[in-house]
This record gives C-alpha cells, structure tokens and sequence, in this order.
C-alpha cells in the first residue's frame, strides 16, 4: 500500500473501463464504468463503481440480449455477486424494462434478483410487485406479490 494512501482508499483505480466475462471461451457479459475502484480490506476485496454502471448480458453467439444499468454498483469478488443500486434499470430483447431501486445479479448461477419493489412494463401492460428473481439476461422472471393489469387473449401465447 502507498503511504500516501488511507486505510479505506482505494488500490486501483480505472477510468471508462470495461471488464468482459468468458464462459467456456465466449463473450458471457461485460461491465463497464466510467468510473472502477478496488478495495482491499481485511481479507474481504470488492470493487465499486460509484458513477455509474452499465452490464451487458450475451447469448452463446455473443449477441447483446440484455441490459443493466444503475447509478452505482458494487462487485464482491469472493462472492461473484454484483449488486446494482439507485435508479436500477434492466432492459430485455423483447422489449421489457425492470425498475428497482437495488438488483443483485449472482454470476455463478446466472440470476438477478431483489426483495425490493419492482416495476415490469411490457409492451402489452405493467406489472408491480415486491421482490423478483429472475434469468440474469432477463429473459424469464418471477414476481413476488405481484399487481397489475396485463391484456391477455385466449389461446394466444407470448
């Protein structure tokens, strides 16, 4: 550690960065930050992103099948878990948006959930509820209290 440095100063800093993940050799997610800073505490090491983080979510051809922004984030390395907070914003492929005040997205199991308030507007209505877990790339959800109104026809499926 330098000794210019304080004990709650970061280690590293990174300025507009962008961190990809591969699984198996492929493009899994990428995040980035105008703004990354590492700290080591104790034996504990998280990283934060405290202007500002976007993740993308890749299928297996690496194209972009959703996003996550948030007004800050924070990474727990040992941990594998990245949680989004202030002004959460998760966007879908088809079209879906996910409004929550704080997201954790779990990386080893690949799920995003929260015990927050949730808002879902699709394009066919609005969902509100009280927590949710859902797919980390958004593409399938469960609701927890769930309100609302969503049009609905018999015989037709999504």
């Amino acid at each position: 550690m330098d000794l210019e440095q304080g004990p709650n100063s970061p280690v590293q800093t990174s300025i507009n960065s962008t961190i990809e993940y591969y699984v198996s050799g492929k493009k899994n997610s990428a995040l980035k930050a105008p703004l990354i800073e590492k700290y080591l505490l104790n034996d504990t090491s998280f990283t934060l992103m405290p202007e500002g983080m976007l993740a993308l979510f890749y299928d297996s051809l690496e194209i972009e099948e959703s996003s996550l922004k948030a007004d800050v984030g924070r990474y727990l390395e040992n941990a594998h878990k990245v949680i989004a907070r202030n002004n959460v914003l998760v966007e879908n492929k088809k079209g879906e948006k996910l409004y929550t005040e704080e997201l954790i997205w779990l990386q080893d199991s690949g799920i995003i959930w929260t015990d927050k308030f949730v808002k879902i507007v699709q394009p066919d209505g609005v969902i509100y509820g009280e927590g949710l877990r859902a797919a980390e790339d958004f593409s399938s959800y469960e609701i927890n209290k769930i309100t609302g109104e969503i049009n609905y026809e018999e015989g037709k499926s999504k």
